[in-house]
């Protein structure tokens, strides 16, 4: 059975829901207030922050959402901030519907431990129209792509139904296994097959079934035509695609444009070279229902410049036939043997401020709770937690079973994030200690060590429950940034000589 066979989880939005302004439905999503849309169940997007023409959302960098070429589809978390940017103009009993959205492409987003994050922002609105940018960054901070967006602001009819009085959270089921992008990757194509065999032969292979992209299972992506400068695409109109009742977002089906648009562009390569996306742009027509019927889109080459450079169309259509949307984009064919590539250290020594959280009495919780009530749970502690290091541009360096070892650039940024995981928890009814030091550390692609790290994890251990503690060094660094700080003395930690003063944070 595929993912798209099982029970819908998440919830799409209640009747009540378009009656709230679309800065408070932006919220609502951003907190416990509703559950996550399908949407966020199925790849793991999530409302990281909200503030009034504002909204970042953040994604994991997962194997699970890796095509053809190895790399993230990101369309997703990008056309889904400028949504919900988009939203936060609309006032109450108004709904936004997406009309244009452009990117450029500036680097590859490759599978990792953190999360790609998107910060979107409204730069016009008026009574008709609104029109907002977007940044998508990678788990270092380095910038993948920007963007923008038009959407046509749509007075509802009839009005939508009062919100209930009180507000209260909706208690959402629990699941006995992860959700779909949580779970190892199914399959993946090897980076060395492209130095070896031509773009379309691969393509041919996964349409036969020899050759699956993770993307495939999760949606059920289906080539039905593929040649040279050519490929056919279809995907079911499943409610797992769904946020608005019976409407599937315009956020999915850019997975199904880049996968078609993008994977046209990669029919077109020998073997040894390799595709560059330079830029797209796409218009949206109509909405799809999600019957289960197929969406497809057709892709084609249009125009080689004889420089490498080319142009591909693509044309989404529903069941019926009707048009849904139609994309023009860039993009560059590069021999691998002209690239240059950086070579990167093993290990670069940095100054970081190192964040180590747990969950209190984790033990005991998760005997008294039992397995599944705890796996959902942590699961839970581990999503919002990573929610506040994506808005904080932290680095997840790894879990510690119940709880999370970060880094970040500076001790403001680590505050921060800190004070915002308690918060979560609260909302949970989690209590954490966390515990933080700033120093010089030798740093990896995956891990992170030295004396700051066994600092960190030290202060840690001294937190009460509820409690973030510092070291001197980093309320000295973050003097002016706001934060207060309540003294607990010099203290002796484990394998430490000298006593360290530790402050918490208020």
């Amino acid at each position: 059975m595929g993912v798209l066979d099982e029970p819908v989880r998440g919830m799409e939005w209640p009747p009540w829901f378009n009656s709230l302004s679309g800065l408070e439905r932006a919220r609502a999503m951003a907190t416990t207030l509703v559950p996550p849309i399908p949407i966020s169940r199925l790849l793991g997007v999530k409302t990281a922050h909200v503030s009034p023409g504002l909204v970042v959302h953040s994604m994991p960098a997962a194997e699970s959402l890796v095509g053809a070429n190895g790399q993230v589809v990101f369309g997703p978390l990008m056309v889904g901030a400028l949504q919900g940017a988009l939203m936060t103009a609309a006032g109450p009993g108004q709904d936004v519907q997406l009309l244009t959205s452009f990117s450029n492409n500036f680097r590859p987003a490759r599978p990792s431990p953190g999360h790609l994050l998107a910060r979107a922002h409204v730069v016009n609105a008026s009574s008709l129209f609104a029109y907002a940018e977007v940044l998508v960054e990678d788990s270092e901070g380095r910038q993948l792509a920007n963007g923008g967006g038009q959407g046509a602001m749509v007075t509802l009819d009839p009005p939508p139904p009062p919100p209930p009085s009180p507000l209260e959270p909706i208690e959402e089921p629990t699941w006995a296994t992860p959700d779909p992008w949580q779970r190892p990757a199914a399959a993946s194509i090897s980076p060395s097959l492209w130095d070896t065999t031509d773009g379309v032969d691969i393509f041919r292979a996964i349409s036969s079934g020899k050759l699956r992209t993770n993307l495939n299972g999760l949606l059920g992506l289906r080539i039905f035509d593929v040649e040279r400068g050519k490929l056919g695409l279809e995907m079911p109109a499943s409610k797992w695609f769904c946020a608005k009742p019976g409407i599937i977002t315009p956020s999915i089906l850019t997975v199904l444009i880049d996968f078609a648009t993008w994977g046209c562009g990669l029919t077109m390569l020998k073997a040894g070279e390799t595709f560059v996306g330079l830029d797209g742009h796409m218009r949206f027509y109509r909405e799809v229902v999600p019957d289960g019927r197929p969406i497809r889109a057709e892709a084609c080459h249009e125009f080689d410049s004889g420089s490498g450079v080319f142009v591909i169309s693509t044309v989404v259509y529903d069941a019926d036939g009707g048009r849904v949307a139609t994309v023009a984009a860039s993009g560059a064919r590069v021999d691998n043997a002209l690239r240059r590539r950086p070579r990167r250290r093993a290990s670069e020594r940095m100054l970081c401020t190192i964040l180590f959280t747990d969950i209190v009495d984790s033990t005991a919780r998760a005997e008294s709770m039992g397995d599944a009530a705890w796996h959902e749970l942590l699961q839970r502690h581990h999503e919002a937690a990573r929610r506040e290091i994506a808005v904080c541009d932290g680095h997840e360096v790894k879990t510690t079973g119940d709880g999370l070892l970060v880094r970040f650039a500076s001790p403001a940024r680590a505050l921060d994030c800190a004070v915002r995981i308690r918060q979560s928890m609260d909302a949970l009814g989690v209590k954490i200690r966390a515990g933080m030091h700033t120093g010089e550390c030798e740093v990896t692609e995956e891990d992170v060590v030295g004396l700051a790290v066994h600092l960190a994890s030290r202060i840690q251990a001294q937190a009460a429950p509820g409690e973030v503690l510092a070291s001197s060094t980093v309320k000295d660094l973050a003097v002016g940034g706001g934060n207060r700080f309540e003294d607990r003395g010099d203290h002796r930690l484990k394998g430490i000589e000298e006593p360290w003063r530790l402050w918490s944070v208020c």
